[in-house]
């Protein structure tokens, strides 16, 4: 056959051949009519190019050759030399659902497993996966949400009491949210706490709306009549919300609130004196310009300043340096007050600062360490919280009603508006953070104790951050003494400098800082404890406040100076003022819960212990009742001779009556005997030398032993002492709804983080 073969791979326009298929054909002419021919082995073999298609090569190649490592894509291209991988549907379905579990797990954005990067990791780490698309994450998220929330309704189905804590969270959208979360004991009272329902509110915050949406919630979790308790704080719209529930239900005050009402109100921490301007916020614009004024009368030579000799040493030379900067000496008690004995400061410079900022609420976390040098990780100053914390705070000199408290409220608030002023000072000045930056470099390289803290401005939420801005000022006093002693050597203005002077502080103002934060030490371990991620019961946080009244304040030592023991009186008076006459009622329902807390029992007097038994017994008597005829029916089962006896004697009535007297008369007697088994009970469980004295291990050891106090402990040690689960749930949507999801709506947010609780309790 004549055949005029052409060599070349080209095509018709005598192109060189792109695909990878002629590695093993080459094109031949045939009668002018082209073909294929295959080099593979000597095949030799001629195919037809129907349409200049190559599937017949691929083909011939595939099935003659055992050739498998050219495959077509749906676009036309030809993978060579591997593979192309396809994931089987159950593996594709097992990763898409880990991915939406991350995204939910981290706050993770929808389409995070899209992005370049992520998604260029994935193709090489599991080749052939593609990530799952944004609209079906919500799709599959809404999906969890459903089954989630059904099997939170079945497991509540098997719980017989449950207590619950609620409060109120609005985000940078100003969009209000309500959570509810739950808490109860399990078999082996194990404290199991779960998020019940998170939703938007977009209603007035009255009391009636606020009751009719919690009860509507809750009867659609078929648990309203399971309800024991609820922890809240104390603000009006939540104190009158149960007048606007169908049943009785106990309040119990949120235990954290009122210690912030009690600090911040007997201390008058947030006290307006007339030198108010050194604690008035203003706009960052103005903040922005004293400071960028203030930054420019500065030179590089505070930067080359030294510590010169000890530090600790120059707080003693500190009244010598003022007389050489002022000549004549004046004391702080001298300077600053008028004939009225009101404290004022001038503000020549006409500088204000920011004395608001956020916290990170770091309190109920827990702290790292009990070292104070320990590195902070929270700043106050990131974002603002705002909720009821504030309300019922004093901030006017005209709220103060105990006129003999005056004076020693005035002069704490004065100290701590020179502290918050001047840490406003030093943060918000570029040039003294670089200089502060150096003499903590060199201390830290002189002293073996090291300042890994930062100053940080406390805000009017959180009474805890005003202990931790006086704990960092005190850490940081050797610095703030050397910087007041160099001042001279500063490039400054007479103003810039009187203005500064001003804030310098005298021994008497570090003096009344120690002693606020000698003060403030029992209430800060005391919200540390109760505020723990355990969530302590209502017991327990009784017996807290009683320790504290009784031990600390009451007590008055040897060592205690006039000041000091004016500190804990007005904190005392507070104290009684919130726990017996302001929220009084809701510490009253503190006493039953404590009487089941071994460490509250041992508060309560006798009084208090009688009374709650006598409660306990008439409020549980069916229990006692029903197992004591049960007991009874199965020892002396009657014949039916016995009751056609009783029947024709006429005696009916009469056996009934005694059988029910006889059966109240049991069970008043078995529960006095059960009493009193446990009162000796717990009183030799907080005497043994144990670590672990939790209320949940008495419990778990004597359940046996005290078989019906065992089912009431169950109900009142579910009980949580404050509203922190809530606010642990805000935490979580703050993050939610960060700058970089702006977009998130509140249906998505809400099922978000109810899926985080859920999805995190199950790891």
């Amino acid at each position: 056959m004549d055949a005029d073969i052409h060599q070349g791979n080209t095509n018709k326009k005598g192109n060189p051949m792109r695909s990878p298929v002629w590695q093993y054909f080459k094109r031949i002419s045939i009668n002018g009519v082209y073909r294929a021919q295959c080099l593979e082995n000597g095949c030799d073999k001629t195919l037809a190019l129907i349409n200049w298609t190559t599937s017949p090569l691929f083909k011939h190649l595939r099935d003659v050759h055992k050739i498998h490592n050219l495959k077509k894509n749906s676009n036309g291209r030809v993978f060579v030399g591997r593979v192309k991988h396809k994931l089987a549907k159950t593996k594709k379905k097992k990763l898409d659902n880990l991915a939406v579990e991350a995204i939910i797990k981290d706050g993770r954005s929808f389409n995070d497993f899209n992005k370049t990067g992520l998604k260029q990791f994935l193709q090489y780490a599991i080749p052939g996966y593609k990530p799952v698309h944004r609209n079906n994450v919500q799709q599959k998220l809404r999906s969890l949400y459903y089954l989630h929330h059904k099997l939170l309704e079945n497991t509540l189905s098997n719980v017989s009491d449950i207590a619950i804590t609620l409060d109120f969270w609005s985000d940078k959208k100003l969009k209000s949210y309500l959570v509810l979360t739950g808490h109860f004991l399990d078999e082996d009272f194990q404290s199991k706490s779960t998020i019940l329902q998170f939703s938007s509110f977009d209603q007035r915050h009255f009391s009636d709306l606020i009751g009719e949406e919690i009860e509507k919630q809750l009867v659609d979790l078929n648990i309203f009549d399971k309800i024991t308790t609820i922890t809240c704080d104390n603000a009006p719209n939540m104190l009158g919300l149960f007048n606007h529930l169908s049943r009785d239900i106990k309040r119990i005050p949120c235990v954290a609130h009122v210690l912030h009402l009690t600090i911040c109100n007997a201390l008058g921490i947030w006290q307006e004196g007339e030198d108010n301007d050194l604690n008035r916020t203003t706009d960052k614009s103005n903040n922005n310009i004293s400071e960028n004024e203030f930054d420019e009368g500065l030179t590089q030579s505070v930067r080359k300043m030294s510590l010169d000799g000890d530090i600790s040493g120059q707080q003693n030379n500190q009244e010598s340096d003022e007389q050489d900067v002022f000549g004549d000496e004046t004391s702080e008690d001298e300077v600053g007050w008028d004939d009225e004995d009101k404290m004022i400061i001038d503000n020549e410079s006409g500088e204000k600062f920011d004395d608001e900022g956020g916290e990170n609420f770091g309190e109920k976390g827990g702290e790292k360490g009990g070292d104070e040098y320990e590195s902070d990780g929270s700043d106050f100053e990131k974002d603002e919280i705002e909720d009821n914390f504030q309300v019922g705070l004093k901030t006017s000199v005209n709220d103060v009603q105990d006129d003999a408290s005056t004076t020693a409220e005035q002069q704490i608030a004065y100290v701590l508006r020179k502290c918050r002023r001047l840490v406003s000072t030093i943060k918000y000045s570029n040039v003294f953070q670089l200089y502060l930056k150096d003499l903590i470099n060199e201390y830290n390289n002189a002293h073996e104790k090291k300042i890994k803290r930062s100053l940080q401005l406390d805000v009017k939420s959180r009474w805890s951050s005003t202990h931790y801005m006086l704990e960092a000022f005190q850490i940081f006093r050797p610095i703030i003494d050397s910087l007041f002693k160099n001042i001279r050597k500063m490039n400054l203005s007479k103003n810039q400098t009187n203005s500064l002077h001003k804030l310098e502080m005298s021994n008497t103002s570090w003096d009344m800082v120690e002693l606020l934060l000698k003060a403030l030490g029992p209430f800060k371990r005391a919200i540390k404890l109760i505020s723990g991620s355990q969530y302590p019961t209502a017991g327990l946080a009784l017996f807290i406040i009683r320790r504290i009244q009784q031990t600390f304040l009451e007590n008055v030592r040897s060592n205690d100076g006039e000041m000091f023991q004016r500190i804990k009186q007005l904190i005392h008076e507070k104290l009684i003022y919130y726990t017996t006459d302001k929220y009084g009622e809701g510490f009253t329902n503190l006493i039953i819960h404590a009487y089941f807390e071994p460490h509250g029992l041992s508060v309560l007097t006798q009084k208090e212990i009688a009374s709650t038994e006598r409660q306990l017994r008439y409020s549980t008597r069916h229990l006692f009742s029903d197992q004591q005829s049960t007991m009874m029916s199965g020892k002396q089962k009657r014949s039916a001779l016995d009751m056609f006896l009783d029947s024709i004697d006429g005696d009916t009535d009469c056996v009934s009556h005694s059988t029910n007297k006889t059966s109240t008369s049991t069970s008043t007697s078995c529960f006095t005997n059960e009493a009193k088994k446990y009162r000796q009970l717990a009183s030799n469980f907080m005497s043994d030398d144990r670590e672990d004295k939790s209320a949940a291990l008495f419990w778990k050891c004597n359940q046996h032993s005290l078989p019906m106090l065992s089912i009431l402990a169950r109900k009142y040690l579910a009980t949580p002492a404050t509203s922190v689960p809530s606010e642990s749930a805000f935490s979580k949507s703050a993050y939610y709804g960060r700058k970089e999801r702006a977009n998130i709506n509140a249906n998505t947010l809400s099922q978000s983080v109810f899926l985080k609780d859920k999805l995190m309790t199950e790891k």
